[in-house]
């Protein structure tokens, strides 16, 4: 678990600003979702005008927004997006699972979180329940907006954000303080909470940090056998986003993967989201969602399986059973862990995984595992350890020993602030990710076809002292269901484009039939709708003044309740050189054609490269507009001139702006003509 304290403000406030363009990290843009479950008590739910905005679902999404658009986009072509989708469309509000406004035992107020205790991890579970339960599986990662971490006496820590990564696919978990702490909102209305004493972030980095974590980049990078402390413990700086070493710009997993060690964090970043988050855009991998298990449900009594599941990765072609084991159990020796899938759910086609040894009592089962973990403990070192697997499958009237792919145990500790209940040792593990891989073709019912909803039972015993006998506490068969994610996703058109430039923006998978809004990093720049089929499209000119390089565009819905967005990206293009003027010796003659041909010399500015005609009547001057915005660079051009008398300007441009029209005979600049074919931009040049 990483956590993050807070620091004085100055030796903050120069790292807040990204200036110039980052080289780029990928050629493709990896979009890891985000599991938002807001605490009831806190200001995103009981008053979200605190963060400046109207419902809590623009709260949440907006955190991980600001530093897509202000971090992770622009530096590592990562971008974090909402992970509804269209069968369960808002963020769950939960209940603060010991709520100390009402209840004398727990401490602080509704909302606030004992930071490493009990209550912090029934926190985390119920968020990535709520999100289950509503049919959106193991997609992510889970994030809680909490009041504020608190001590075991109630007082506030000072603690920002922390992390759990189990290092596998569905196990990473976020927690963050309100940030209604942290950003200096304009006009906030009365019960808001200024940024001092806490650090102003109005850039969500305390988010961006702790995704960061999630996302495997510790606070310090070993890199080419060089240790630097590049991640400062706050916020992912610049720097450490943009440091030494190759990219990754793969847009699947990469086999074999790289070693860490030679990517720069971004690349780490990239690789870890590819390979290892579930839900990742590009070839989503379908999930087999994780079924939660209550305490004393396995053997022996400290052993709680918090969360098993099955996961099918398309990236690999391999499949993944997983067991959680949480609520402060310690792995210890000897422990085994079993499991058996019934995957037709048919408990007469198959084998009893009792003839194996196992403590299951599934009938009908056509794969089943064990993993036995061993632990290597020497004085003043890290645990060490070590996993041994078995595979069964089931064919032809008998189950035959199966290679796995592999196995892990990996036991993530953190320092307990309130013990429970008290009799429990001063440090404890905040849990630990057990899994074994197996190739996928395993979870087929038929050649090509994976199941959709499978039947299993898992368990945990100490072989050393129970010898595999079956607790009467063991957990009863359940279901687990095949999710393919379908996140909404949208596409830009073009994909670059220079400031004042018009595109379109096409999403699909939103909501339908609802009234959408469009926005550029922060900022909304356009409006729509959705049709019957959740589709919409809608046109915005590039803002004049946004900065060079890659921006998060995402299209949301008007309901407070809808939280399902289509996120891309715009890369806009660095301005060319202001654009200038053409010189005084436009030539105007007859073609043969009856139309008039004007010729004229380039523009000064280089980057100038079309021009524009514009057509006023005499003796009417300054009454020109356009005839023709653009010639195709050519510098000369046919007309068909207008009735009576009629004089021409040439304008040139840049594709962003027009420059000059030229000077009057006093020396002044002649005014724009009516019907500009662009704004005008001050010449560079005479």
């Amino acid at each position: 678990m990483k956590s993050s304290r807070r620091f004085p403000p100055l030796i903050l406030t120069a790292f807040w600003i990204s200036t110039g363009l980052a080289p780029a990290a990928g050629s493709g843009t990896v979009r890891v979702p985000i599991r938002w479950c807001a605490l009831q008590g806190t200001k995103a739910v009981v008053n979200p005008a605190c963060a400046g905005d109207s419902s809590t679902k623009d709260v949440l999404w907006r955190r991980h927004e600001r530093t897509t658009e202000t971090h992770y986009l622009p530096f590592c072509n990562v971008s974090l997006r909402s992970a509804a989708l269209f069968a369960q469309p808002s963020f769950p509000i939960i209940a603060d699972p010991c709520n100390g406004s009402v209840t004398p035992a727990c401490k602080g107020v509704q909302g606030d979180i004992v930071l490493s205790a009990f209550e912090h991890i029934q926190m985390m579970q119920n968020c990535a329940a709520a999100w289950n339960a509503l049919g959106v599986g193991d997609i992510g990662i889970v994030a809680v907006n909490i009041r504020r971490f608190i001590d075991a006496q109630g007082n506030e820590i000072g603690t920002l954000g922390a992390t759990t990564d189990y290092g596998s696919v569905a196990g990473q978990e976020i927690a963050v303080i309100d940030n209604d702490f942290t950003l200096a909102v304009p006009n906030q209305p009365p019960g808001c909470v200024s940024p001092e004493p806490f650090v102003p972030d109005p850039h969500e980095q305390i988010f961006g940090h702790e995704f960061g974590h999630a996302n495997s980049l510790p606070h310090t990078i070993v890199q080419n056998g060089d240790p630097s402390t590049l991640m400062n413990p706050l916020y992912p700086l610049v720097d450490f986003l943009t440091s030494g070493g190759a990219g990754q710009t793969d847009t699947v997993c990469p086999n074999p993967i790289p070693d860490p060690n030679t990517l720069t964090q971004c690349g780490r970043a990239r690789i870890y989201g590819l390979c290892n988050t579930n839900g990742i855009e590009v070839d989503p991998p379908p999930v087999v969602d994780s079924m939660p298990l209550d305490a004393g449900d396995v053997s022996p009594e400290y052993v709680d399986l918090r969360k098993v599941g099955l996961i099918s990765d398309s990236n690999f072609d391999k499949g993944t059973f997983f067991w959680h084991v949480g609520l402060f159990p310690r792995l210890a020796n000897g422990i085994e862990f079993t499991f058996a899938i019934d995957l037709d759910r048919d408990p007469n086609t198959g084998g009893d995984p009792g003839t194996l040894g196992l403590p299951l009592t599934l009938a009908g089962v056509e794969l089943a595992g064990r993993v036995e973990v061993n632990v290597d403990q020497q004085p003043d070192q890290p645990k060490a350890f070590t996993t041994a697997e078995r595979l069964w499958s089931f064919s032809s009237g008998s189950f035959a020993l199966t290679p796995a792919l592999g196995s892990k145990a990996v036991e993530v500790m953190m320092q307990i602030l309130q013990a429970s209940p008290p009799t429990l040792p001063p440090e404890m593990p905040w849990g630990s990710f057990i899994g074994i891989e197996f190739d996928r073709r395993l979870l087929e019912v038929a050649p090509g076809i994976t199941a959709t909803t499978v039947r299993f039972q898992a368990s945990a015993t100490d072989s050393q002292s129970l010898g595999l006998v079956p607790s009467r506490d063991q957990p009863p068969p359940g279901d687990l269901f095949l999710i393919t994610p379908a996140l909404s996703v949208c596409q830009m058109s073009p994909a670059e484009a220079l400031p004042g430039a018009l595109v379109s923006v096409t999403a699909s998978g939103l909501s339908i039939n609802q009234s959408t809004h469009v926005l550029v990093g922060p900022d909304v720049v356009t409006t729509g709708t959705t049709n019957d089929e959740g589709r919409t499209t809608s046109q915005f000119v590039v803002p004049q003044g946004i900065a060079a390089g890659r921006h998060l565009i995402t299209i949301g819905v008007d309901d407070p309740n809808d939280a399902i967005t289509a996120d891309c990206e715009l890369t806009v293009l660095a301005s060319p050189s202001g654009a200038g003027t053409v010189p005084d010796d436009l030539m105007v003659t007859l073609d043969p054609s009856g139309q008039i041909r004007l010729r004229w010399d380039p523009s000064c500015a280089s980057g100038d490269g079309d021009y524009e005609i514009y057509e006023g009547s005499l003796p009417i001057f300054y009454s020109h507009a356009s005839r023709l915005c653009s010639t195709g660079g050519a510098t000369s051009t046919l007309l068909v001139p207008g009735s009576g008398n009629n004089y021409y300007l040439v304008v040139p441009g840049n594709g962003a702006r027009e420059g000059s029209y030229g000077l009057t005979s006093d020396g002044r600049p002649r005014p724009p003509g009516a019907s500009q074919c662009r704004p005008q931009e001050t010449p560079v040049c005479p």
